[in-house]
């Protein structure tokens, strides 16, 4: 049996796939699984997933290569003759729907959703199952085992599967910025500018910095502040903000930074990716959140703490249940605008007091 899985999200999605892929796994052990991803990072991440045989990158950027590269990929996809396809949690997109229909497979499995069915596409799929608020991303996901006959009550453990090279980086890492044998605090400012609808406004750099300075003091603790290519301008602000000296890890793969976050005693960060590998590592996280949903994309796990911002229009990111893409209902994004600095503290101190707890 070959099953495609399609998720085309991004870092914390696809990671909200695994516990579906094992399921799978487990029901039909010599299932050949193929998982369709966005990006490098996503095809890094499962990269040595024991359970998934083939990883295809879907569609770049537009740029050169942009069409034949495309056209590739939809040939490569229709000559696997799939015996069926999953379209993982958030799938609300005409072309979501069109690509699973292109790969020929006789069963397709999605959710259906009240929005826009005929302008989606969703009637090209022929198993639907229902997806409603408020339920968590990884919930949605699990739902979809009942479209393949299977229980949808499967464990939802998360895994990451750093390699003994990054888990040697890891260790070099620390030692060479004077980490090794600290108490760890990991900070990732996520300001992403190609994510318009979770964009963090830059004054709320400053008041990271004050919390860093402050858990920097409070815990006893060195703080790593992490940034990817994007986000190097945002970790520089933030550390031209602080009193103390913080060390920052910018240019880590994906995988680097799970074994690098493994070894923190707390991760905090601004609803993004890294968020996601912190709960799935076990380690203690709080992330703070602006439009999104945190019942429907908050990092999963016991360990994960959560400020939401306190505000009535909160949460207005209507995606996928009312939109069939990405979008904040706002334009004025308050939400992203300001920190609730005491409620992070607090939240710091409780998921501090939690991880002395399990030490």
């Amino acid at each position: 049996m070959k099953i495609l899985v399609i998720s085309l999200k991004g870092l914390g999605d696809t990671l909200m796939a695994v516990p579906l892929l094992r399921a799978i796994n487990r029901a039909w052990p010599e299932a050949q699984l193929t998982v369709l991803v966005p990006d490098r990072t996503c095809e890094e991440l499962l990269k040595n997933c024991p359970f998934v045989r083939t990883i295809r990158v879907g569609f770049r950027r537009p740029g050169p290569g942009l069409i034949p590269q495309t056209l590739k990929l939809l040939w490569l996809l229709r000559r696997e003759k799939f015996d069926a396809a999953v379209t993982t949690f958030p799938s609300n997109r005409p072309w979501y729907n069109l690509l699973a229909r292109w790969t020929g497979t006789p069963l397709r499995v999605t959710h259906a959703y009240a929005h826009a069915p005929l302008a989606t596409l969703a009637f090209l799929q022929n198993r639907r199952v229902p997806a409603a608020p408020p339920k968590h991303e990884l919930e949605h996901n699990m739902d979809l085992l009942a479209g393949l006959g299977l229980d949808p009550a499967a464990p939802k453990d998360l895994s990451l599967w750093p390699s003994p090279e990054d888990e040697l980086f890891a260790d070099n890492f620390l030692k060479e910025n004077g980490l090794a044998g600290a108490r760890v605090i990991a900070l990732h400012p996520a300001v992403n500018p190609q994510q318009l609808y979770k964009a963090w406004a830059p004054e709320t750099l400053k008041t990271l910095a004050e919390f860093a300075d402050w858990a920097a003091g409070e815990f006893r603790a060195k703080v790593l502040v992490f940034c990817g290519p994007d986000e190097k301008d945002a970790a520089a602000a933030l550390l031209a903000n602080a009193r103390a000296a913080h060390q920052v890890c910018g240019g880590a793969s994906v995988n680097q930074a799970a074994a690098l976050i493994k070894r923190c005693a707390l991760f905090v960060n601004t609803d993004s990716g890294l968020g996601h590998l912190a709960a799935a590592a076990g380690v203690a996280s709080v992330t703070v959140f602006g439009p999104a949903n945190p019942a429907m994309t908050a990092p999963y796990g016991a360990r994960a703490l959560v400020v939401a911002p306190a505000l009535p229009c909160a949460p207005c990111y209507d995606y996928p249940y009312a939109s069939t893409r990405p979008r904040i209902k706002c334009g004025g994004r308050e939400c992203l605008r300001a920190i609730d600095l005491p409620r992070l503290k607090a939240a710091a101190q409780k998921a501090m007091k939690e991880q002395d707890s399990h030490a």
